[in-house]
Protein backbone atom coordinates (compact mmCIF):
# COMPACT_ATOMS: atom_id res chain seq x y z
CA UNK A 1 0.00 0.00 0.00
CA UNK A 2 1.18 3.36 -0.93
CA UNK A 3 0.16 6.25 1.48
CA UNK A 4 1.23 9.63 0.27
CA UNK A 5 0.21 13.68 0.59
CA UNK A 6 0.59 15.07 -2.29
CA UNK A 7 0.77 19.49 -2.27
CA UNK A 8 0.77 21.89 -5.27
CA UNK A 9 3.35 24.24 -5.34
CA UNK A 10 2.72 27.44 -6.71
CA UNK A 11 6.05 28.01 -9.44
CA UNK A 12 9.37 26.43 -9.56
CA UNK A 13 11.05 29.39 -8.13
CA UNK A 14 8.79 28.33 -5.00
CA UNK A 15 9.54 24.99 -5.36
CA UNK A 16 13.56 25.58 -4.59
CA UNK A 17 12.75 27.78 -1.80
CA UNK A 18 10.76 25.06 -0.33
CA UNK A 19 13.46 22.40 -1.32
CA UNK A 20 16.26 24.73 0.29
CA UNK A 21 13.83 24.88 3.67
CA UNK A 22 13.08 21.23 4.02
CA UNK A 23 17.06 20.99 3.89
CA UNK A 24 17.63 23.15 6.81
CA UNK A 25 14.44 24.20 8.50
CA UNK A 26 14.52 21.75 11.37
CA UNK A 27 11.87 23.80 13.41
CA UNK A 28 8.78 22.90 11.08
CA UNK A 29 8.00 19.96 13.51
CA UNK A 30 9.09 19.42 16.84
CA UNK A 31 12.16 16.41 16.68
CA UNK A 32 12.19 16.50 13.00
CA UNK A 33 15.80 15.27 12.03
CA UNK A 34 17.14 14.70 8.31
CA UNK A 35 17.95 10.93 7.57
CA UNK A 36 22.09 11.48 7.15
CA UNK A 37 23.21 10.31 3.48
CA UNK A 38 19.50 10.09 2.29
CA UNK A 39 19.62 13.06 -0.26
CA UNK A 40 19.14 12.28 -3.60
CA UNK A 41 18.44 13.88 -7.01
CA UNK A 42 17.22 11.91 -9.92
CA UNK A 43 15.95 12.49 -13.29
CA UNK A 44 12.66 10.85 -13.85
CA UNK A 45 11.10 9.54 -17.04
CA UNK A 46 7.75 8.00 -17.67
CA UNK A 47 5.47 6.22 -19.80
CA UNK A 48 1.55 5.17 -18.72
CA UNK A 49 -0.22 2.55 -20.83
CA UNK A 50 -3.72 1.53 -21.27
CA UNK A 51 -5.85 -0.47 -23.83
CA UNK A 52 -6.83 1.55 -26.86
CA UNK A 53 -10.52 1.68 -25.31
CA UNK A 54 -9.23 2.54 -21.52
CA UNK A 55 -10.34 -0.60 -20.02
CA UNK A 56 -7.84 -0.78 -17.27
CA UNK A 57 -8.27 2.86 -16.44
CA UNK A 58 -12.09 2.20 -15.96
CA UNK A 59 -11.12 -0.30 -13.38
CA UNK A 60 -8.96 2.27 -11.84
CA UNK A 61 -5.63 0.45 -12.91
CA UNK A 62 -2.28 2.37 -13.68
CA UNK A 63 0.59 0.93 -15.08
CA UNK A 64 3.53 2.81 -15.37
CA UNK A 65 7.23 2.01 -16.56
CA UNK A 66 9.68 4.76 -15.27
CA UNK A 67 13.51 5.12 -15.87
CA UNK A 68 14.29 6.57 -12.86
CA UNK A 69 18.17 7.47 -12.98
CA UNK A 70 20.15 4.65 -14.38
CA UNK A 71 17.07 1.41 -13.51
CA UNK A 72 14.01 0.87 -15.26
CA UNK A 73 11.28 0.14 -12.99
CA UNK A 74 7.44 -1.11 -13.80
CA UNK A 75 4.53 0.01 -11.31
CA UNK A 76 1.02 -0.87 -11.61
CA UNK A 77 -1.13 0.75 -8.65
CA UNK A 78 -4.69 0.45 -8.40
CA UNK A 79 -7.59 1.98 -5.90
CA UNK A 80 -8.58 -0.32 -3.56
CA UNK A 81 -7.02 1.47 -0.63
CA UNK A 82 -9.08 -0.73 1.91
CA UNK A 83 -8.45 -4.24 0.97
CA UNK A 84 -6.48 -6.00 -1.97
CA UNK A 85 -9.93 -7.40 -3.59
CA UNK A 86 -7.68 -8.79 -6.82
CA UNK A 87 -5.64 -11.11 -3.85
CA UNK A 88 -2.23 -9.95 -4.87
CA UNK A 89 0.72 -8.51 -2.46
CA UNK A 90 1.86 -4.99 -2.59
CA UNK A 91 4.21 -3.19 -0.83
CA UNK A 92 4.06 -0.43 1.97
CA UNK A 93 3.36 0.63 5.25
CA UNK A 94 0.60 -1.82 6.82
CA UNK A 95 -1.89 0.18 8.34
CA UNK A 96 -5.58 -0.60 9.59
CA UNK A 97 -8.04 -0.15 7.06
CA UNK A 98 -10.49 1.63 9.44
CA UNK A 99 -8.41 4.27 10.29
CA UNK A 100 -7.13 4.74 6.58
CA UNK A 101 -10.85 4.94 5.52
CA UNK A 102 -11.70 7.73 8.10
CA UNK A 103 -8.02 9.52 7.02
CA UNK A 104 -9.06 9.59 3.44
CA UNK A 105 -12.92 10.69 4.30
CA UNK A 106 -12.05 13.16 6.04
CA UNK A 107 -8.91 14.73 4.72
CA UNK A 108 -8.58 18.05 2.16
CA UNK A 109 -7.96 15.78 -0.94
CA UNK A 110 -3.86 16.05 -0.40
CA UNK A 111 -4.08 12.26 0.99
CA UNK A 112 -3.46 9.76 -1.64
CA UNK A 113 -3.77 6.20 -1.06
CA UNK A 114 -3.15 3.55 -3.63
CA UNK A 115 -2.36 0.00 -3.87
CA UNK A 116 1.51 -0.76 -5.36
CA UNK A 117 3.51 -3.31 -7.32
CA UNK A 118 6.61 -2.43 -8.36
CA UNK A 119 8.94 -4.80 -10.30
CA UNK A 120 12.65 -3.61 -10.80
CA UNK A 121 15.63 -3.53 -13.19
CA UNK A 122 12.64 -3.94 -16.56
CA UNK A 123 14.35 -4.06 -20.07
CA UNK A 124 14.93 -0.78 -21.49
CA UNK A 125 12.34 -1.76 -24.28
CA UNK A 126 9.77 -2.09 -22.07
CA UNK A 127 9.52 2.00 -22.16
CA UNK A 128 7.81 1.81 -25.67
CA UNK A 129 5.93 -2.13 -25.65
CA UNK A 130 5.74 -3.59 -22.17
CA UNK A 131 4.58 -7.32 -22.19
CA UNK A 132 0.41 -8.33 -21.54
CA UNK A 133 1.61 -9.03 -18.11
CA UNK A 134 4.30 -6.68 -16.73
CA UNK A 135 3.73 -8.44 -13.15
CA UNK A 136 4.01 -12.40 -13.57
CA UNK A 137 2.79 -14.14 -10.38
CA UNK A 138 0.43 -11.58 -8.65
CA UNK A 139 -3.42 -11.58 -9.28
CA UNK A 140 -3.57 -7.99 -10.25
CA UNK A 141 -0.70 -9.21 -13.11
CA UNK A 142 -3.46 -11.80 -14.05
CA UNK A 143 -6.27 -9.71 -13.86
CA UNK A 144 -4.32 -6.93 -16.56
CA UNK A 145 -3.61 -9.65 -19.00
CA UNK A 146 -7.18 -11.43 -18.59
CA UNK A 147 -8.47 -7.52 -19.08
CA UNK A 148 -6.43 -7.46 -22.20
CA UNK A 149 -7.31 -11.10 -23.65
CA UNK A 150 -10.97 -10.28 -24.08
CA UNK A 151 -9.44 -8.46 -27.19
CA UNK A 152 -7.60 -10.79 -29.34
CA UNK A 153 -5.22 -7.40 -30.73
CA UNK A 154 -5.27 -5.93 -27.24
CA UNK A 155 -2.04 -4.77 -25.85
CA UNK A 156 -0.58 -2.12 -23.38
CA UNK A 157 -0.22 0.97 -25.66
CA UNK A 158 1.49 4.20 -24.47
CA UNK A 159 -1.21 6.59 -23.51
CA UNK A 160 1.07 9.76 -21.30
CA UNK A 161 4.17 10.29 -20.07
CA UNK A 162 5.70 12.76 -17.36
CA UNK A 163 9.46 14.26 -17.00
CA UNK A 164 10.71 15.81 -14.16
CA UNK A 165 13.49 16.10 -11.28
CA UNK A 166 13.17 14.66 -8.61
CA UNK A 167 14.72 16.21 -5.12
CA UNK A 168 14.21 13.45 -2.11
CA UNK A 169 15.25 12.93 0.81
CA UNK A 170 14.08 10.98 4.09
CA UNK A 171 12.72 12.48 7.35
CA UNK A 172 12.29 11.21 11.05
CA UNK A 173 9.77 12.95 13.46
CA UNK A 174 8.61 12.54 16.70
CA UNK A 175 5.81 14.97 17.20
CA UNK A 176 4.65 15.63 20.65
CA UNK A 177 1.25 13.33 21.33
CA UNK A 178 2.66 11.36 18.22
CA UNK A 179 3.99 8.31 17.20
CA UNK A 180 7.74 8.17 15.35
CA UNK A 181 7.13 8.91 11.40
CA UNK A 182 9.65 8.28 9.10
CA UNK A 183 8.42 9.59 5.68
CA UNK A 184 10.13 10.64 2.24
CA UNK A 185 10.13 13.83 1.56
CA UNK A 186 10.30 14.39 -2.40
CA UNK A 187 9.56 17.71 -4.66
CA UNK A 188 8.83 17.06 -8.45
CA UNK A 189 9.35 19.69 -11.31
CA UNK A 190 8.88 18.77 -14.80
CA UNK A 191 5.71 18.30 -17.19
CA UNK A 192 3.08 16.03 -17.84
CA UNK A 193 2.86 15.08 -21.66
CA UNK A 194 -0.28 13.79 -23.00
CA UNK A 195 -0.95 14.29 -27.01
CA UNK A 196 -0.91 17.24 -27.85
CA UNK A 197 -0.90 19.16 -24.60
CA UNK A 198 1.63 19.75 -21.82
CA UNK A 199 1.19 20.64 -18.23
CA UNK A 200 3.83 21.84 -15.23
CA UNK A 201 4.51 19.49 -12.70
CA UNK A 202 5.49 21.39 -9.02
CA UNK A 203 4.59 19.73 -6.25
CA UNK A 204 5.55 18.31 -2.98
CA UNK A 205 5.16 14.65 -1.73
CA UNK A 206 5.38 13.53 1.45
CA UNK A 207 5.34 9.07 1.09
CA UNK A 208 4.64 7.36 4.70
CA UNK A 209 8.02 4.96 5.30
CA UNK A 210 7.02 3.88 8.83
CA UNK A 211 4.31 5.03 11.35
CA UNK A 212 1.38 6.34 11.61
CA UNK A 213 -0.82 7.64 8.37
CA UNK A 214 -2.47 9.92 11.21
CA UNK A 215 1.08 11.01 12.22
CA UNK A 216 1.55 11.80 8.34
CA UNK A 217 -1.25 13.93 8.49
CA UNK A 218 -0.22 15.84 10.78
CA UNK A 219 3.00 16.58 9.80
CA UNK A 220 1.24 17.22 6.09
CA UNK A 221 -1.17 20.02 7.51
CA UNK A 222 2.25 21.87 9.87
CA UNK A 223 4.30 21.53 6.28
CA UNK A 224 1.33 22.94 4.29
CA UNK A 225 0.65 25.82 6.92
CA UNK A 226 4.08 26.84 6.98
CA UNK A 227 5.35 27.23 3.35
CA UNK A 228 1.32 27.84 2.02
CA UNK A 229 0.79 24.66 -0.40
CA UNK A 230 -2.31 23.82 -1.77
CA UNK A 231 -3.58 19.90 -2.03
CA UNK A 232 -3.02 18.61 -4.93
CA UNK A 233 -5.98 15.89 -5.32
CA UNK A 234 -5.17 14.24 -8.28
CA UNK A 235 -2.35 12.05 -9.33
CA UNK A 236 -0.17 13.06 -12.54
CA UNK A 237 -1.76 10.31 -14.37
CA UNK A 238 -5.18 11.63 -13.72
CA UNK A 239 -3.77 15.11 -14.46
CA UNK A 240 -2.53 13.71 -17.95
CA UNK A 241 -6.06 11.62 -18.19
CA UNK A 242 -7.54 14.99 -17.91
CA UNK A 243 -5.40 16.52 -20.73
CA UNK A 244 -6.22 14.05 -22.91
CA UNK A 245 -10.07 14.58 -22.79
CA UNK A 246 -9.62 17.62 -23.66
CA UNK A 247 -8.45 17.09 -27.07
CA UNK A 248 -11.35 14.77 -28.08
Amino acid sequence: MEIELKYSIDGKEKAERLWEALLSDVCMAEGLQIVKGSQKETAMKAVYFDAGDGRLSQETIAVRVRQEGESIVATVKWDKPLQDSFGAQPSGPAQSGASISALVQGSDGALHVHQEINVEDVPEAWLSLPPKNPFPQTAIGARIEALLSQEPQAQLLPLLSTEFLRRSVLLRCQMQGCGELLCEAVVDTGAIVAGKRSEPICELELELKQGDAQTLSTLGERVARRYGLTPGTKSKFQRGRELLRRQE
